[in-house]
């Protein structure tokens, strides 16, 4: 099986896994934080061996705890790096 193969297997899995590592913390970068994940994953010289070995869920729940965890990571650092401000109106009543 090839490495897109089995991320496109997976894919749904994927998805659990990682809501596990984030706890439902900041929900609107939720889907850019699981590409992120898969593009590393993807990228990585030694993916193939990972998916043959059987390894590949742990490698990417890894890869996703550091990224998810640290504040200095390419994804925090990219992500975080924009202050998410609410905005409230107030509007008074006739």
């Amino acid at each position: 099986m090839t490495v897109n193969d089995w991320v496109n297997q997976n894919y749904n899995n994927i998805h659990k896994w990682l809501k596990n590592v984030t706890r439902g913390r900041a929900p609107q970068l939720y889907e850019d934080f699981v590409h992120e994940i898969i593009l590393i994953f993807l990228e990585h010289p030694k993916a193939q061996q990972l998916v043959d070995n059987n390894e590949a869920r742990f490698y990417i729940t890894r890869i996703a705890l550091n990224q998810w965890r640290s504040q200095t990571s390419p994804w925090a650092k990219r992500e975080f790096s924009h202050k998410w401000v609410s905005l409230y109106m107030d509007f008074e009543m006739e």
